[in-house]
């Protein structure tokens, strides 16, 4: 149900009461609205998409948004980065997840790193959902 529309309740089914609900919001849902963006690539990588959603992510994080980003933990040209799984960066939640690292020199090990890393983003929304769904 939308937090801003009214909605009947009463103790009596037989004769409904308006109840004004829009100052409240359901216990899942935080006050600010909020975004998930998903990348392969987020700060501090350096290539071109990492770098244009991080200038959006933190600049709707600044605006009062709560932004969420969910990407890998590899490097764009090849290999890991030292980078935390978990991370707060300029007020982004930044969730990074590990695939394989084969690079991109090859073709079928480009196709690998594709493929695990929605392997992973899938099964990460399929938690995430499930327990959002738990909660309610």
């Amino acid at each position: 149900m939308r937090p801003d529309v009214a909605r009947y309740t009463s103790p009596d089914p037989h004769n409904p009461t308006l109840t004004d609900t829009s100052n409240r919001l359901p216990e899942c849902m935080s006050a600010r609205p909020s975004l998930l963006f998903v990348n392969q690539h987020y700060a501090p990588d350096l290539a071109s998409t990492a770098q244009h959603l991080t200038d959006l992510a933190e600049h709707l994080a600044a605006d009062g948004f709560e932004v969420h980003v969910l990407c890998s933990r590899d490097h764009y040209l090849s290999g890991e980065m030292d980078v935390p799984a978990e991370e707060t960066r300029n007020g982004v939640h930044v969730h990074r997840v590990r695939t394989t690292a084969f690079g991109r020199e090859a073709t079928l090990g480009r196709i690998a790193d594709y493929a695990s890393y929605f392997l992973q983003v899938l099964g990460r929304l399929l938690t995430v959902l499930s327990r959002a769904r738990e909660e309610q």
